[in-house]
């Protein structure tokens, strides 16, 4: 289907609301839907629709969601203002469109998790899932932003509501959600991958390099006059450093970032710092810093 750059924006602007939510969002808006598709056809009216992206946080101007009905209207069920109705299921379809990439790892994640499957069965239980989680490889465990338990509760989170007996079907869906709230299919891909103790392909994109070039484009946008690169990383170390003890510690680093104007996830943030962190002591001193950028 060919959108409009309207709608385009529209959903991206609904993406970009998902990716700051917690990562069991999705999950719990999908079941607002089907409790309100009585008919369990896909249809409902755009009050419905509303009231459903409401409940999980999410918000859109009525000009917005004519938009949508225009796009993703039901036969016959946009002319009534009143009873306008339109197709969530295509638009959610939309919405979590995934990548080739994601799609072909999250098969590669199941195969892995279902491979001692000696039942045989369509489904696993969450606890087959969690037996292979291994919440001290999470970015944000290592660089202790979160504790091991609280790795855990979040993936439950996300998987619980498609439980107790999960498919395919359903574990792709909480896939989905738990990558639009990492923020791109390459920081759940990464995430997941550690945790799960899946290898990636030598195809796999490691975008932490990006994101050093990112974060140096920024730091050379902020160089004064005369002043040398090096200088300009002098000065934003300090910056770095809030509490002035020569260290930086993942929250000034997550801080920092937002006041730059860099706005990453917490767990690319992560990644990005434990990179930086070669001598693994959960900080970042000022060689390190340095390093980064002119070695």
């Amino acid at each position: 289907m060919s959108l409009s750059a309207n709608v385009e924006s529209i959903l991206f602007q609904l993406r970009q609301s998902l990716s700051r939510k917690q990562s069991n969002t999705v999950s719990y808006l999908m079941s607002e839907l089907n409790k309100l598709d009585s008919q369990n056809n896909g249809i409902m009216t755009e009050d419905e629709f509303s009231a459903a992206l409401n409940k999980a946080g999410l918000f859109l101007k009525k000009s917005e969601l004519w938009s949508l009905t225009k796009t993703y209207g039901a036969e016959g069920g946009i002319r009534n203002k009143l009873t306008r109705k339109l197709n969530w299921r295509n638009i959610m379809d939309q919405l979590l469109l995934r990548s080739e990439r994601c799609t072909e790892f999250i098969q590669k994640l199941w195969n892995h998790i279902t491979a001692d499957n000696q039942d045989n069965e369509d489904s696993i239980s969450i606890q087959q899932i969690f037996e292979h989680f291994t919440p001290s490889e999470h970015p944000e465990v290592k660089s202790g932003l979160i504790t091991e338990e609280r790795a855990l509760e979040q993936l439950l989170l996300s998987i619980e509501p498609f439980g107790p007996n999960i498919t395919e079907e359903k574990f792709s869906s909480a896939c989905t959600g738990i990558a639009l709230s990492a923020g791109c299919d390459d920081a759940f891909i990464n995430l997941f991958s550690a945790c799960f103790n899946v290898p990636l392909n030598s195809a796999a994109v490691d975008h932490i390099p990006d994101m050093k070039i990112l974060m140096e484009e920024k730091l050379r946008q902020k160089q004064r006059g005369a002043e040398s690169f090096q200088q300009t990383l002098s000065r934003f170390f300090k910056f770095f450093d809030k509490n002035g003890d020569g260290r930086v510690e993942l929250c000034e680093f997550i801080q920092a970032f937002r006041k730059l104007g860099i706005l990453l996830n917490h767990a690319d943030l992560a990644m990005l710092f434990n990179s930086i962190d070669t001598n693994g002591d959960g900080v970042v001193d000022y060689d390190e810093f340095i390093t980064m950028f002119l070695d």
